[in-house]
């Protein structure tokens, strides 16, 4: 009779321990559910960027000047500094373009610099109203030529990248964003808060003798 007792006893348990489990799928389908879409990696909200060569084909050892298109793929006036294009810059943030020969796939060094936030915040409102670059939703901005300082220095197919990194701040992020964000603000605009990536491009490399 004991034995029959302590054999129920154990079905119970392991009817509720079954229950329990059950209702935590539960609970966990619901949250996957209601989870929000992210964005993948490396693809902006923001900005759509597009590489713009000078010229095709360049000859071997030409610099390589190039500009960028940005669209406003946002709902707010998008407004930020020039941003450096020899270095990764945490103050005004950074366009970068590298390349590589297809058949090779070498990687480019870049070098990279911190600098602190501009103060007074009367001065950093005037650069943002003067000099700061300002994108109103769905319009596009092209930059001035650059140098892209990519060795052209092996005949062929180039891929080109480009990538935007907005200010950041190097030593305080948090407080930096928000103190660049809050006065960006105040002149009616916002600044970026994701990175962006061009599509690659691609141009050819040739010889003196091709060019004629």
């Amino acid at each position: 009779m004991a034995g029959a007792t302590q054999l129920r006893g154990d079905t119970s348990v392991k009817k509720l321990a079954i229950l329990i489990l059950f209702s935590i799928e539960l609970l966990s389908s619901a949250a996957l559910s209601q989870a929000p879409t992210r964005t993948p990696t490396g693809k902006s909200r923001e900005l759509k960027l597009r590489i713009i060569p000078r010229k095709e084909p360049y000859v071997l050892h030409d610099k390589l000047f190039t500009n960028v298109e940005f669209t406003n793929l946002s709902a707010n006036t998008l407004c930020f500094p020039e941003p450096a294009r020899d270095c990764e810059d945490s103050t005004s943030g950074s366009l970068i373009i590298t390349g590589n020969p297809i058949a090779s796939g070498d990687e480019q060094f870049i070098c990279h610099r911190d600098g602190g936030s501009t103060w007074p915040r009367e001065r950093l409102l005037l650069e943002i109203q003067n000099r700061w670059i300002k994108i109103a939703p769905n319009a596009v901005y092209v930059t001035r030529s650059a140098d892209a300082q990519v060795g052209l220095d092996i005949l062929g197919a180039w891929t080109l990248y480009a990538k935007y990194d907005p200010p950041q701040g190097a030593f305080d992020p948090a407080g930096f964003r928000k103190y660049i964000e809050t006065a960006a603000e105040e002149q009616g605009c916002a600044v970026p808060t994701e990175a962006a990536l061009a599509e690659p491009a691609t141009i050819t490399v040739v010889s003196k003798q091709d060019d004629k």
